[in-house]
């Protein structure tokens, strides 16, 4: 787990000051599209946050998350102090299962985070 997080916490600050990670993906701006006109969004591997930083800017409530301690640290820095009510940002390991309650987010959103895992890693099992 340690070698995992060093290789993130390294790739994020080599992104750090590239033009990367100043803007939203054009993944972000076209998935907009398909999102109800308000809601929260929990995002999945967020990185520096750009993408969290646009879909706040649309009026949406985000979660951004990620693995690596120093994306959540890019995170908090980027955030305009108006929007740190809109944005709350966690550590989170998506190998891991998740600690939120069914039905707390109208959106799960993905760029760059979820196609690292299996299909069997990423498929739900009930326990019910």
């Amino acid at each position: 787990m340690k070698q995992a997080k060093d290789f993130w916490d390294k790739s994020h600050h080599k992104y750090a000051n590239t033009d990367l990670v100043t803007k939203p993906s054009n993944f972000a701006e076209w998935a907009l599209e398909f999102f109800p006109t308000k809601g929260r969004i929990l995002a999945l591997g967020a990185g520096h946050g750009f993408d969290s930083l646009f879909f706040s800017n649309k009026g949406y409530s985000v979660v951004s998350t990620d693995f690596s301690e120093a994306a959540l640290l890019y995170i908090k820095s980027k955030i305009p102090s108006n929007f740190k009510a809109e944005i709350i940002i966690e550590q989170l390991d998506i190998s891991q299962l998740f600690r939120y309650e069914d039905n707390s987010f109208e959106i799960i959103y993905s760029r760059l985070a979820v196609h690292y895992f299996s299909k069997k890693a990423t498929k739900v099992s009930s326990t019910n």
